[in-house]
This record gives C-alpha cells, sequence and structure tokens, in this order.
C-alpha cells in the first residue's frame, strides 16, 4: 500500500521545527492570533455573548485554561470552544480559500493547550503553522464537493486543523498524530442553511472545531485510532466527501511543496465582519460609490457564480447572522452609510425601514464565465445604475487576499475598531506591542497570558 494522506501529513507535524519557519511565516502566524484576538474580544463587548460566557463559567473543573476575558480558568476543550465561538460570531475572522476559519476554529485549541502543557510561543507558532497546513491541504481536496451539496466546509473540516495544531503543541509522535487525524471520522458536516437562516448555532461551526481536534488527539494518545487509510478507502471518508477514494494524483496534489509551501501564507483577513462571500461585491461596490461620488443610486445588479444565489437573503434581517449572510443586506448598508462595520448589523440599523429599501434595491444573477472558474477563482461583475440614466460596471474579487494581503498598520487599525470600548487604551497598546514584537520572543507568551486573565466588562455593544 503506498503512504496515505495523513501519514506523509503527520510525519511533516511531527517533524517540523521552529528553525525550519521562514520569516515571513513566522510574522504571518503572529498576525493570525492577532487577528483573532481581535474578533474574539470585539464579540465579548456583545450581549448576546452572555449565555455562552454563562455556559463556560458552570465548567471549572479541571482548571486548565483560561476563558479569555474573565478570571475564570476551566476545562482547555471548553475554553477553546467558547472563545471559538465567540471569535466567529462576529464573522470577523480570518480564513483560507477552499480551506476555513482556521483561526477561530484552531488558534484556540492550540492556545489552550500550549497554556495547559506550560508550552512557549514558539510552541503556538508551530502549532499555528500546522493546523493550516492540515486544515487546508485536506479541505482543498473536498470543498468544492462540499459546497456544491451546500455544505460549510470551514465547518466539517475545522476539526483537522485544529488536531493538527494541537498535536505539534502536544509533541506527538509521528504515529500518534496519524492515528488522531483518522478520528476526523467523528468530524461534524454543518449544513449552509444553518448559517443563511440566521440559526444562532452557527457560531459552533468554529468553537466545536476547536473541542473535537482537542478530542480526536486525545483519544489516539489514549490508542483509540480511526483508520488512516480513510481517504484512500471505498468506504471512508474520500468516499462521504468526495464521492470517490483518493487517487494517487489528487494525492500528490495536496501534498505539493509540503515544508517549502505554507498554506499560513494564503490565509487571508477581513475588513468587512460579514461572510467572507460578501467581501467581493461589497469590495466592488465601494470602489464604484468612491469614484462615483455625489451621483444617486438606483439599483445594483450582482453577477457571479451560481454559488452566490446562496446569499441571495431577503427581509425580514431580525437574526443578526441572516444579515451577516445576506449580499442584499449588506449592500444596501453600504449604499446606506458608504462602509459596512460593526454597527450595520445592530438590531436598530438591522430591521430600520431604510435598509430594508436599499437592499431591495439589489438583484442577483449567474454570470456563465465567472461560474465556470468558480470555486479555484472567485469573482463578481457589479452593474450599478444611477437616477440620471448612468451606468458603472466593474468586476473585482476577495480584498485583503493573498496576494495583496492586509498590512501591519490596517491589521492594528482593525483591532482597535473592534477592542474600542471593551478593552481599556493602555490594555489595547499593551496588545500591539506585543504583536510587533512577536510571540516568539522568549516572555510574550506569559505576557499574552496575562492580558488574557484579566476579566472585561462583558456584554456592553447591543
Amino acid at each position: 500500500m503506498s503512504r496515505t494522506l495523513l501519514l506523509q501529513l503527520s510525519e511533516f507535524v511531527a517533524d517540523l521545527k521552529f528553525e525550519d519557519l521562514p520569516i515571513e511565516v513566522i510574522s504571518k502566524a503572529n498576525d493570525a492570533v492577532f487577528d483573532l484576538i481581535g474578533c474574539y474580544f470585539g464579540a465579548l463587548g456583545q450581549k448576546d455573548c452572555r449565555a455562552i460566557l454563562n455556559y463556560a463559567g458552570q465548567h471549572r473543573d479541571p482548571a486548565q485554561a483560561i476563558l479569555w476575558g474573565t478570571s475564570h480558568k476551566i476545562p482547555a476543550s471548553e475554553a477553546a470552544m467558547v472563545e471559538g465561538f465567540l471569535a466567529y460570531s462576529l464573522e470577523f475572522d480570518d480564513g483560507v480559500s477552499l480551506g476555513g476559519h482556521w483561526g477561530s476554529s484552531s488558534i484556540p485549541a492550540v492556545i489552550a493547550t500550549a497554556e495547559r502543557l506550560g508550552k512557549s510561543g514558539k510552541d503556538v507558532i508551530l502549532g499555528i503553522v500546522c493546523a493550516y497546513e492540515v486544515g487546508t491541504r485536506i479541505s482543498r481536496l473536498y470543498a468544492p464537493n462540499l459546497l456544491a451539496h451546500k455544505i460549510h466546509f470551514p465547518c466539517a473540516m475545522g476539526a483537522f486543523a485544529a488536531a493538527g495544531g494541537v498535536a505539534k503543541v502536544s509533541g506527538y509522535s509521528a504515529g500518534i498524530i496519524e492515528g488522531g487525524l483518522a478520528n476526523g471520522c467523528l468530524s461534524p458536516i454543518g449544513p449552509y442553511s444553518t448559517a443563511v437562516s440566521g440559526a444562532s448555532i452557527k457560531n459552533m461551526y468554529s468553537g466545536w472545531p476547536n473541542t473535537m481536534g482537542m478530542k480526536m488527539m486525545e483519544f489516539a494518545e489514549m490508542g483509540l485510532y480511526g483508520d488512516s487509510d480513510t481517504f484512500e478507502s471505498d468506504n471512508g471518508l474520500g468516499m462521504a466527501y468526495g464521492k470517490e477514494p483518493l487517487t494517487e494524483e489528487l494525492k500528490a496534489s495536496a501534498l505539493k511543496s509540503l515544508g517549502t509551501k505554507y498554506m499560513l501564507m494564503e490565509s487571508y483577513f477581513k475588513p468587512y465582519p460579514c461572510c467572507r462571500w460578501l467581501h467581493a461585491p461589497l469590495d466592488v461596490l465601494h470602489r464604484i460609490m468612491v469614484r462615483n461620488s455625489g451621483r444617486t443610486i438606483e439599483s445594483i445588479t450582482v453577477a457571479g457564480p451560481e454559488f452566490i444565489h446562496l446569499y441571495d437573503t431577503k427581509l425580514p434581517y431580525n437574526d443578526k447572522i441572516k444579515a451577516q449572510y445576506s449580499i442584499p443586506f449588506t449592500l444596501g448598508a453600504m449604499l446606506l452609510t458608504g462602509e459596512v462595520g460593526l454597527s450595520a448589523f445592530d438590531t436598530e440599523f438591522r430591521t430600520s425601514m431604510a435598509v430594508g429599501e436599499a437592499s431591495g434595491r439589489i438583484s442577483i444573477f449567474t454570470d456563465a464565465e465567472l461560474n465556470l472558474a468558480f470555486p479555484n477563482s472567485f469573482s463578481v461583475r457589479l452593474d450599478v445604475y444611477f437616477n440620471d440614466g448612468g451606468r458603472d460596471t466593474l468586476i473585482g474579487g476577495l480584498p485583503w487576499n493573498p496576494t495583496q494581503p492586509a498590512t501591519k498598520l490596517e491589521l492594528i487599525a482593525k483591532f482597535k475598531t473592534l477592542v474600542n470600548g471593551v478593552l481599556p487604551k493602555a490594555e489595547i497598546e499593551e496588545w500591539i506591542y506585543l504583536f510587533l514584537n512577536g510571540l516568539e520572543r522568549e516572555t510574550t507568551f506569559i505576557q499574552i497570558l496575562e492580558l488574557l486573565h484579566r476579566e472585561h466588562v462583558i456584554g456592553s455593544r447591543n
């Protein structure tokens, strides 16, 4: 039998050393932590976070890891689950195209494990690199098929990322890692309907993979292994996710440049707090509005791959999550205010007649050429019609993408926007200082844990 996908990924995770990492990969790992922390504390300021924090507060034994922003220490798997849930709830967390939201679905597990085991910031960086590597290389094999079946692939694949990161921080051998990744047979399948309908459990699509990844490795340490050829088998996950066993050709494509091209570098950050598939139309509309300043927009048509019809969600927008997954709502908000920030999803604005009327001016169509390129390439075309009878047309893709990444200054500006009113100004400056100096410094992770353990006012925003 040929060497399985999981065996080769496990050997990579077990063998990777900090000294192997290029400086730009280390820098990007720091960006990922900083951005995730901002997303978490931004959510901590929302009133709707109270229920999940109250739940976590009831689970105090064993006291293994900090529940960020509180004085509590709780079981590591519970802490990571709640932190992933909250970090995902603003829809502001990072992602990897055809990969997943590895920031919210794996970094809490990596940090909680490192804290529990007394590991260093360098270990955290290694864990993050491995999480993005494992999660992305597996997910990209199956994301197109899962998308076609309306499966939220970041939820389905998140546990593999978390497991890879936890395995590295824990220092497991390749054999244990292989068995733990094979325990991905226990991973969840999350339908897109849960998100676009506005169902509140959607935020667990990132929370639960953190816990699952930790449990996958915990079971493997006990000697409970899944089948390591589950992707190559004719009745394993390869069949479940992709309709056929993994071929040698596809396996080779998944493993291409392993150890020289790091998947973390293909991650992106979000300038808007909504589903990433909405970012392209938002960015294109913003650019059109800037270059047509002073003109009144009458209507907008959005053309793209057939997939975007999933986000053609109409009134009412009583549920915040439904609005976060709606092209008409977010473009309507952009029309009214010229931006889409956290306040766009406040109840008063979200349910206003004005945004309802503006969203009614948005129509969505399938473009055959853009549909053919999807999902390997994602772009949309906007045709904007003005009251003066004129029209402007522009095609564009995701902003802040891997080829045009967010700068450190842009990430700092985003962080300040997220945590303003939640963290005191002096503490914000502490975070920025630690971010710019890097987790790889000897004392930085200890300082980060100390900051995470400070208690803050919870749920002050609408």
